[in-house]
């Protein structure tokens, strides 16, 4: 199997490539800088693409021949900086993932596993955790019942 993982510099991502590989499968791996995609990756046989989920249409040529695209990539800055980050998060973390897709299935991509955050999960108004059954609420303040 030849995989395309985004994100491939991040925790999740370089553990998924590195699980890839091991496992046997060819691994293209998107990183944003050639020095971060070295320092994280240099020691693996990953084939690194350089490019950003911004601009998809700018690696969208390294997803040719692929079977399936593991979506790791995400933009998480709200956790660290004040501010309203809600252009970006939607640009990068719904826009660019739709391009992503797009990109994919028109290059023949068979499957794509997008991997997403809690914050996709609707609020439960009793407090619960809440599941992917309960429809997205737009309201991001939880409610709480205690």
């Amino acid at each position: 199997m030849r995989a395309f993982v985004t994100g491939s510099t991040g925790l999740l991502g370089n553990n998924l490539v590195r699980t890839l590989l091991k496992a046997g499968h060819e691994v293209v791996a998107l990183a944003r800088s050639a020095t971060k995609g070295t320092r994280e990756l240099g020691d693996t046989s990953a084939r690194i693409v350089i490019g950003d989920m911004a601009d998809v249409a700018g690696f969208a040529d390294a997803l040719e021949g692929v079977d399936v695209v593991f979506h790791t990539a995400a933009y998480f800055r709200e956790y660290y900086a004040p501010g309203d980050h809600s252009r970006i998060i939607e640009r990068i973390n719904v826009d660019a993932t739709m391009d992503l897709a797009r990109a994919a299935h028109s290059r023949g991509v068979a499957n794509m596993v997008d991997t997403s955050s809690s914050g996709i999960v609707g609020w439960n108004p009793t407090g619960l955790p809440a599941t992917n059954r309960r429809p997205l609420r737009r309201s991001r303040k939880p409610t709480c019942t205690s």
